[in-house]
């Protein structure tokens, strides 16, 4: 990710794991929108995975877990989702989450990201949705 790297910071290797995860995720949100009071951080019960209605911190540790759930993958994932009416790309979800300070924070580790270390990432689009997966556990499965 070059925005990271034009501010002083490391890049971030891509996970086949995370990767997977998104790539799961996009479609999941794609065939089946979550619909209030879920976010776009939660999970269908279309899938192989367990179904998570997302709504914040007390539902914080499902979402950073599914990583764990559906691979090898042995860190937490933490994710950021953009949506567009029309179809959406990774410059024009980058663009919106760079305007967004709680998503910009995750992209370079500041405000209260500001401990972590991203080592791995997973990056997926759909028509709608773009989801990016961060991780600080190295994704060994390359």
């Amino acid at each position: 990710m070059n925005y990271r790297q034009d501010r002083g910071l490391p890049s971030i290797s891509l996970s086949p794991n995370l990767s997977y995860v998104a790539r799961l995720h996009a479609r999941d949100l794609q065939l089946h929108p979550p619909s209030e009071p879920c976010s776009m951080h939660s999970w269908s019960m279309y899938g192989p995975w367990n179904p998570v209605c997302y709504t914040g911190t007390r539902s914080a540790k499902y979402m950073w877990s599914k990583p764990a759930e559906l691979t090898m993958y042995s860190g937490k994932g933490y994710e950021i989702v953009a949506w567009k009416s029309d179809r959406i790309d990774m410059d024009l979800a980058l663009s919106m989450w760079i305007d967004s300070p709680e998503h910009n924070n995750v992209i370079l580790n500041a405000g209260i990201w500001s401990r972590s270390r991203w080592r791995a990432i997973g990056i997926a689009v759909s028509d709608n949705y773009a989801v990016v997966w961060f991780g600080e556990e190295p994704d060994y499965d390359r």
